[in-house]
């Protein structure tokens, strides 16, 4: 069905998962997997045995059997595959499953959203449906328009295969709708360990008025520290706080040693970890613990450097800050009205965001023009809204 050039697509995997009789083998037993297992057994639904291509160790996840691909066909003849791993990793698990004449039927299914284990509903209710429509009609050009249906069909079935058609680069700032200034302020949100700034610098060729970085967690900042120390770079400013919408304080969850491993740091520690994760740590002595950080907006650290004398009137903000892109945009509205800043961001991180992010944005400055893209970024996949 399509409305307006918005276009929904009949999903049947529930139903078809629900009424089968054939056993269901998940295909990956990492963290997407253990994640899927869990949601399924909400819905009634039971897998038989989790699957790897090879697998030669004797354990269990959730009290449910690892076995290998080869020992899956030996024990069932007919099954459904559920491939339940990143869409990029599951289009080297076709290709195997392929070269192997699988012939069983085969679902990619990953859980869409890296915060919440939730789908967008299969019978989207028609208020949503036009927001939908609503977005999709904000969108600057056709190739953002197809790969918002893309999109969307993604976050309701959990197949995100026919996104990685539409990858058109490696890096958030490789797109021609970006022009290079020698006078940007960049500015990163959710900076890690600096690997978006030599992105940044790459792209824009050493060449920027100031960079500012910004990021919570306290082991990702030491290392960001510790890059631009040694890359000699020069106006650079590094804040560890939180951004949010106004001024308090944020908790998250991390790990006693600081490894920069952070699969989603505002949900607690046990939702977020594998099994095997956990055993690692338990041999290691590493444990997951709570911490809690200082919280500004955006509009107050603007204000602190422009009392230094900075000036934001060609300004970037890169939003990858694990669910808080939507507060932060709220605590950015002097910044916005006063310096109309280019906005980049992982776009749908909780569902809520598809549609409130962009109203937002447009409410604050009704000039902005949105542009879709997907991304390789570091190796995943990302899905890019531009905000120019």
């Amino acid at each position: 069905m399509r409305i307006l050039g918005f276009q929904i697509q009949e999903i049947n995997t529930w139903k078809e998962l629900k009424e089968t009789e054939l056993p269901i083998v998940l295909y990956g037993a990492g963290g997407q997997g253990q994640r899927l297992f869990k949601y399924l057994i909400t819905k009634g639904i039971n897998p038989v045995c989790f699957c790897e291509t090879d697998h030669d160790k004797n354990y269990k996840i959730f009290d449910t059997e690892v076995l290998s691909y080869s020992q899956v066909k030996k024990m069932f003849k007919k099954y459904i595959l559920l491939i339940s791993v990143l869409p990029k990793k599951a289009r080297e698990i076709l290709e195997f499953l392929e070269e192997n004449e699988e012939r069983n039927p085969i679902i990619p299914l990953c859980m869409p959203f890296k915060i919440e284990d939730i789908f967008i509903d299969e019978e989207i209710e028609e208020k949503k449906l036009e927001e939908f429509c609503s977005i999709y009609n904000m969108l600057e050009d056709d190739s953002s328009k197809v790969l918002f249906n893309k999109l969307i069909h993604f976050k309701r079935s959990g197949d995100g295969m026919n996104l990685l058609d539409e990858i058109s680069g490696d890096s958030f700032f490789d797109d021609p709708i970006l022009m290079k200034n020698p006078k940007y302020f960049y500015i990163d949100c959710g900076a890690y360990t600096g690997d978006t700034i030599t992105k940044f610098l790459q792209f824009n060729g050493l060449h920027y008025e100031k960079i500012i970085g910004v990021e919570m967690e306290k082991g990702n900042f030491q290392a960001l520290e510790t890059f631009i120390r040694y890359a000699k770079l020069e106006r650079i400013g590094l804040y560890n706080f939180a951004l949010d919408h106004k001024r308090g304080y944020v908790s998250y969850y991390t790990k006693s040693d600081y490894n920069f491993f952070n699969a989603n740091i505002f949900r607690e520690f046990e939702q977020v970890s594998s099994i095997q994760e956990k055993s690692q740590m338990k041999e290691s002595g590493t444990r997951g613990i709570k911490e809690t950080v200082e919280a500004i907006t955006l509009d107050e650290l603007v204000k602190k450097e422009e009392i230094k004398g900075c000036q934001f009137e060609n300004t970037i903000v890169k939003l990858n800050a694990m669910g808080a892109d939507y507060k932060i945009i709220k605590g950015s509205q002097k910044l916005i009205n006063k310096y109309k800043p280019i906005f980049i961001m992982d776009y749908g991180t909780f569902p809520e965001h598809i549609v409130n992010i962009p109203f937002l944005l447009k409410s604050i400055n009704k000039n902005y023009k949105f542009y879709l893209r997907q991304k390789n970024v570091f190796r995943d996949s990302k899905s890019v809204l531009y905000c120019i």
